[in-house]
């Protein structure tokens, strides 16, 4: 989501189901759209490749494993 009129700057997003398929897309798109986000899924390794993705892009990114 890179469009100029989707700026969240400064808001939290919570995504569950992120470390996969349509969960990782929107932790990329909400960080890349100025959220804070947490990234919540039940593989830990799976979501620290995520978030060293997100912050690799400058994005600020949790992760939190959850069941």
């Amino acid at each position: 989501m890179d469009h100029p009129r989707f700026d969240i700057t400064g808001q939290v997003a919570m995504v569950t189901g992120a470390s996969l398929g349509i969960g990782r897309d929107l932790v990329t798109a909400l960080a890349r759209a100025g959220a804070r986000v947490a990234a919540a899924a039940r593989s830990r390794a799976a979501l620290e490749e995520v978030a060293a993705d997100v912050r690799s892009d400058g994005g600020e990114v949790e992760a939190v494993e959850l069941d």
